[in-house]
């Protein structure tokens, strides 16, 4: 849900109506042509019929009238260069549109609104630096400049320099306390800062003071961002109610719609959006969005694995997700897994099938799975006196979950499953009954807490055992692509489990540091880097000696999704954190690679 894609194309395109939609103050005078310049006349033409179009708002012809005038080499009127350059702009023609203005600038040095136009064009490149520089080349001049004051801000706050960007609405306000703009934008910038929380307020006192339609928009999306869906549903539909041809409230309904799992209601809202503003990109990519979740769809997966214990793992697998049908979401899986070590081979052929449902804002979602697995295991050729076994076991799994408050989420799972991770689990027989808790908190300052836990009993087997598990977590995102994680983990088992081929010491703890980093958009091409570095403590036994190691993990995926609801990814990893599988006798090092798909079928 990040609040920076969306917000920040609808500001460029107000700032665009604002430029496009107001006259010039320039006005430069009619051309003198000499008597018997048949090409001077035609320019004066040219230009009589851009000012004409421009008039119109025929914004098309006005721009072949000036780039024609132009590009015929002679000095054109300033006014003629900067509006060229605007419809540049509104063109997304960017460069052209920062050398009419850099000419507009070098001929008409002292006119704040050109700088003030240059700034905003080299913002919209991404050149914020420069942006903020030409700002303040125009309030070196005129220090109480609206335009450069705000527009300054709106430049710091997109480099993600959010606090020089609050003080510069705090100062203005100081002064206009009444600017109903800078509030919007001050409120705004909160969220990009990760204060949700003061956003929300700001947007309130505002409108608590005056009604204004943008802030009851801007609070709308805040609400959304933080969690509070159902509350942001209402709100949007309250503004619909008032003004039914408000096409970003219909947007903003079918997105709250659309993250809320209510496919099915955002489609007709979208549909109302695009029926408004029917050329919008935003809105077409959404409606994709919406209509690929609402189809039926296919995850198929095909995964490689191989560990310093000489066990090699392959998983084929395929989900079918159909139409969600009375609220509740399905999915059935069917999956194939081969395993071998240097002395059995075996197999896990799964069938699952998943249902999930959840009240309007998430306030509660439950989630229940029921399958079986047909486990079998057979000798390699070079060992004897092993026997070949085959069983049928259930799978089960249930979670439930709730959010009481908007930073609270809690969830609690129970699963019974076949502990089929390798073939000598497999050949004997090891299934599993687990509890598990988890809490997740968010903090201000875009920092969540992170709380999970649990009990494990390990049935089938030589041995029965059980372990306790229990995990915290403190994760910061540093931005919309990165973040930045540190975990605590402490695992005790009752008994040494080696003899059934898993990992289970009297104690493991893992201290580790992380990194996530993303790159690329959902659409397209996305590059997704994640690893971590920490310490391993393992005790073997209640009277052993701890043996302490690093413990390194890193993945890497690519992704293509080349348009909504179709993606392939590969992911590739690596760890040397010890797992259940391992023998533990020595450093435990895995390497995994994975290949994933998704595409709509019906």
């Amino acid at each position: 849900m990040s609040p920076t894609f969306v917000s920040r194309a609808m500001i460029r395109g107000v700032a665009l109506l604002l430029l496009l939609g107001s006259p010039s103050r320039i006005t430069a005078q009619r051309p003198q042509v000499a008597q018997g310049d048949p090409e001077g006349e035609r320019q004066v033409a040219r230009i009589a019929a851009g000012d004409s179009a421009w008039a119109r708002g025929a914004r098309d012809t006005a721009y072949a009238h000036y780039a024609a005038v132009v590009r015929r080499g002679s000095p054109a009127p300033t006014r003629v260069v900067f509006r060229l350059a605007a419809l540049s702009a509104e063109r997304n023609a960017l460069d052209e549109a920062v050398r009419l203005y850099r000419e507009y600038v070098a001929r008409e040095p002292t006119d704040a609104a050109g700088r003030v136009a240059l700034a905003r064009a080299l913002a919209w490149q991404g050149r914020h630096g420069e942006a903020v520089a030409t700002y303040d080349s125009v309030l070196a001049m005129r220090p109480r400049d609206r335009d450069a004051v705000l527009g300054r801000a709106q430049v710091l706050a997109w480099a993600n320099r959010h606090a020089e960007a609050l003080r510069a609405y705090t100062d203005w306000l100081a002064q206009a306390p009444e600017d109903g703009e800078a509030v919007r934008a001050r409120a705004l910038t909160l969220a990009w800062a990760g204060r949700l929380a003061d956003a929300e307020a700001a947007y309130r006192e505002h409108l608590a003071r005056v009604p204004d339609a943008e802030a009851a928009r801007g609070l709308a999306r805040v609400l959304a961002w933080r969690g509070d869906l159902e509350a942001s549903v209402r709100a949007w539909r309250d503004l619909v109610q008032r003004d039914s041809a408000d096409e970003e409230a219909w947007h903003g309904l079918a997105e709250a719609l659309h993250w809320d799992g209510r496919a099915g209601e955002a489609a007709p809202a979208i549909a109302r959006a695009l029926a408004l503003a029917p050329s919008r990109a935003d809105l077409r990519a959404l409606r994709d969005v919406i209509d690929a979740d609402r189809r039926a769809s296919a995850e198929p997966i095909a995964q490689h694995s191989r560990d310093s214990d000489g066990n090699i793992v392959h998983v084929v697998a395929l989900t079918l997700q159909p139409r969600q049908w009375g609220g509740v979401r399905w999915r059935v899986t069917g999956g194939f897994r081969d395993a071998a070590d240097a002395t059995r081979s075996g197999t896990a052929a799964t069938g699952r099938l998943q249902a999930a449902w959840a009240t309007a804002g998430r306030g509660l979602a439950l989630m229940a799975e029921l399958g079986a697995t047909r486990l079998a295991s057979r000798p390699r050729a070079a060992v004897l006196g092993s026997t070949a076994t085959a069983a049928t076991r259930p799978w089960l799994t249930a979670r439930a979950s709730t959010q009481p408050v908007r930073a609270l989420a809690l969830g609690l799972a129970f699963s019974a499953v076949p502990f089929d991770e390798t073939a000598m689990l497999i050949a004997r027989g090891v299934h599993t009954r687990a509890i598990e808790g988890d809490a997740a908190l968010a903090l201000p300052g875009r920092v969540s807490l992170g709380l999970a836990g649990g009990h494990l009993a390990v049935l089938g087997g030589q041995v029965p055992n059980t372990r306790a598990a229990i995990t915290t977590s403190v994760r910061w995102a540093a931005g919309t692509a990165t973040s930045l994680g540190v975990t605590w983990r402490q695992v005790a088992w009752d008994t040494l489990g080696r003899n059934d081929g898993y990992f289970a010491p009297d104690h493991f703890g893992l201290l580790e540091l992380s990194a996530r980093r993303v790159v690329g958009r959902e659409l397209g091409w996305r590059l997704t880097v994640d690893g971590g570095i920490g310490r391993q403590q393992i005790r073997f036994t209640p009277d052993a000696d701890s043996r302490a190691t690093v413990a390194l993990r890193g993945t890497v995926g690519v992704q293509y999704a080349p348009r909504a609801g179709y993606a392939i990814e590969l992911v590739g990893g690596a760890t040397s954190v010890a797992s259940a599988v391992t023998q533990g006798d020595s450093e435990y090092r895995q390497h995994v690679l994975s290949l994933r798909g998704r595409a709509p079928v019906f």
